[in-house]
Formats: C-alpha cells, structure tokens, sequence
C-alpha cells in the first residue's frame, strides 16, 4: 500500500471547500482532542464576518526545535529495515512528504507500513527528553490569541508527530487551523496550504504572516502573496533563508525580536 492510499492520507482539501467545510476537515484530521480554547477577545466571536490579521508557522525548526528527533529517528528506523547507518545529508533530502512518504522513499510498500509505527513509537517516547519545551512561543501566541489574531499551522508532518508534538509541547490549544502533510495539499514551495490556511481563518493575504525556517517556506509565503519571515532562531534552520535573494520580508535570528516586530505589526 503506498502512502497516497494509506490511511494517514484521510482526505483530500480542494480549494471548492467552503469555509467551514475546511475548518470541519481539520478537527477530523487532528481529532477530538485538538480543541483550540476561545480567545479573550470579544471580537473574535464571528471570526469570519470580517478580515483578521493571522499569523501562520511552519512547525518542525520554527515553533520548535524537533529537528535533531526526527533525525534521529529516522537514522535509528532506517537502520532497522536496511541494515544500514544513514548520515544527517542522506536523510534531509528525504525530507519533504510526511513521515510514511519519506520512508516510502527508501523501503518497499510491504515494509514501509510497519517502519512508520516504529517511527511513531520512537517519536513519541523521545519527544520530552529530546524537544525543549518551547515555553517563549507558548506564552507569547496566547497573548496574541487574546488579543484577536487568528492562529494557524502548516506543516509537511504527518498527522501523527503533528499530534505528538503539539500536545507534548503544549501548543495545541492555540491554534484554529492545524494542516499536516497527510491531508496532501501540494507541499510547499507551493502556496497551497498557506492559502488554505489563510481562507479558513478568514485573514487576507496583505493581513497574513508565515513564518518558518527553510526556504520553502520563505517561498510559499511569497507565492501566497503574504509576509514572508525566515526562523532563523534554531540552530538547524536553512541557511538560505538568511540571503538576500531568498525572498524573505524579515529574518530574525531570536524569538523575541520576531515577536517584538509582530507586536508592532498587530498594531499598525
């Protein structure tokens, strides 16, 4: 069974979905767990009856620093199947589709299936001894939640270390819309799941901001014809981003001075 006919691959999202047919989609995928808390803010009650300001992330190097775990555990399953020690730049080039795509790269169809629930095993079981608990971005997108801008993620991840993560970090609650790489948007550099996101959160592009750590991301914001800003505040961030013709409106080489600037951006 190949990863387009897996079960992770729950449901394809065309741009012909209504507003709350997406955001509908969304709860499915994440499930009956992913329940994002009300805001503060009285003026979000109707969240689509007028054009908010949102800011969306990418998730893996940006909201937090899961980058040296999913190497490891791929190098750790991959040596399990193959037999083989694979190297930090054999996997990263991998990299690109969910978990069960990646793998599906390197082993056959009938091995495939059983290498992502050892992934998931693995992912699960190391996330708090290798994740630090990004305690900053959790304080600092609750208080941009109270103040009524609109939350969202996306995210090449499969749906499974999506879920992992934001619970383990302590940042599901804070999201509106959360689309993982299993629902199979085109992947980015492409600007599809950033205007998905961007629809159902009911925010324009010239209302929006993406931000996250590679230069696909700088690029799909591009394309998406929002505010591109390059994370470059983990250690394992593109170096790309940083160029001058990577196309990003802003980089930023700490959380805090993103955050400052978004504040400002909030305001203006």
């Amino acid at each position: 069974m190949t990863f387009s006919q897996s079960r992770y691959a729950l449901i394809q999202v065309t741009y012909s979905l209504s507003i709350d047919r997406l955001r509908l989609i969304d709860m499915r995928l994440i499930g009956k767990d992913y329940a994002p808390r009300p805001p503060k803010s009285a003026a979000m009650n109707n969240p689509i009856d007028a054009p908010r300001r949102a800011l969306i992330f990418d998730l893996d190097g940006t909201l937090c620093d899961t980058l040296p775990l999913i190497y490891d555990c791929f190098r750790d399953v991959l040596l399990r199947f193959t037999g083989r020690r694979f190297a930090d730049d054999e996997i990263a080039p991998l990299f690109g589709p969910p978990e069960e795509g990646v793998l599906e790269r390197v082993l056959p169809p009938t091995e495939a299936a059983e290498a992502l629930e050892s992934y998931l095993d693995l992912y699960r079981s190391r996330h708090a001894r290798y994740v630090p608990l990004p305690a900053a971005q959790v304080r600092d997108l609750s208080g941009f939640r109270d103040e009524g801008v609109r939350l969202g993620v996306v995210t090449g991840k499969g749906i499974g270390t999506a879920r992992i993560t934001l619970a383990e970090t302590g940042l599901a609650d804070l999201f509106d819309v959360v689309l993982t790489g299993s629902v199979g948007f085109k992947r980015k550099p492409a600007p599809d799941g950033v205007r998905l996101v961007m629809r159902a959160l009911g925010a324009e592009a010239g209302r929006s901001v993406f931000v996250g750590d590679h230069l696909a991301d700088v690029r799909a914001a591009r394309a998406a014809e929002c505010t591109a800003v390059a994370a470059a505040w983990y250690e394992r961030h593109d170096p790309r981003v940083r160029a001058a013709d990577a196309g990003a409106d802003h980089v930023f080489e700490r959380w805090e001075d993103f955050v400052d600037w978004a504040r400002g951006w909030v305001e203006g």
